[in-house]
């Protein structure tokens, strides 16, 4: 039951998040809801996983800014943890690029 209501709650809340977003630039629900959702999926992603570039990137520049030498380990290989939030954002992305896809559909 929690794990539904995390994922229902991140789809209600990405629908809001768009609507707000298509009303602030003056475009369509449909204009706009997959690039919402992906950017959101994205950012998901990257705060849930560890290790990998971003980190080699961080471990980097705190050894140039400091003067301590730094005993060289093991580098971590990145690993993504999902969560119930990240698959509600999926879920929303999938369904954002069927609606935009129906939506521009005749143009193509």
């Amino acid at each position: 039951m929690r794990k539904t209501f995390i994922v229902l709650a991140a789809i209600i809340s990405e629908i809001l998040l768009t609507l707000l977003a298509a009303s602030f630039f003056h475009v369509s629900f449909s204009e706009i809801s997959f690039f919402i959702g992906l950017g959101i999926t994205l950012v998901i992603y990257v705060f849930s996983s560890n290790g990998g570039i971003f980190s080699d990137y961080l471990k980097t520049m705190v050894r140039s800014d400091s003067d301590v030498i730094w005993v060289e380990g093991k580098e971590e290989d990145t690993s993504f943890h999902p969560s119930w939030l990240f698959l509600g954002s999926v879920i929303f992305t999938t369904f954002s690029l069927v609606w935009t896809a129906g939506y521009y559909w005749s143009y193509f």
